[in-house]
């Protein structure tokens, strides 16, 4: 059984965050994109997909992209896009082919994803910063751009919860 590393998920997005010049909140995941189509030809499009499907990474040798949901909520496609970002930084599809019909939500692979798009998206840097009590979750979710599930869950992280004031 393969075990997640977290932190090296984390330390990637840090890595990301701070290569493609990105100094506040929202993360703008447009320069992002940018900085990554410039480094490595990474594209990112949006399609209609099945509600199902949030959105997936394509590599091989000529093209590397991200496909993500346009019927999804802006919130939703930017988790995805970040997640998928997360598949492609941590090199996931050089190491496994991919099999969009097996459940792997719960494999490592996604879940280092999810905290790669998690510090991506709500970088722990920035977060400190806006942890004040009483802490207003809606509002902690539009400043990040993010839905308010996401917000609650990264405030719920023992590694974010310790800088609550």
């Amino acid at each position: 059984m393969e075990t997640a590393s977290i932190g090296r998920a984390r330390e990637l997005a840090r890595k990301l965050l701070k290569d493609s010049g990105c100094k506040g909140t929202p993360v703008m995941l447009k320069d992002i994109i940018s900085y990554l189509k410039n480094e490595s030809g990474l594209e990112c499009a949006p399609l209609e997909l099945s509600d199902a499907t949030s959105g997936f990474l394509v590599e091989d040798e000529d093209v590397s992209g991200i496909a993500y949901n346009s019927g999804h909520h802006v919130h939703r496609q930017r988790f995805s896009v970040a997640h998928e970002i997360g598949h492609f930084m941590l090199s996931h599809n050089n190491q496994r082919k991919n099999d969009i019909d097996r459940d792997e939500t719960n494999s490592a692979h996604e879940k280092e994803a999810n905290a790669f798009a998690t510090e991506l998206l709500m970088p722990l840097e920035f977060l400190k910063k806006d942890l004040k009590m009483p802490i207003d979750i809606d509002e902690l979710a539009k400043k990040y751009w993010v839905s308010k599930d996401a917000m609650s869950w990264r405030i719920q992280d023992p590694t974010v919860l310790k800088y609550v004031k």
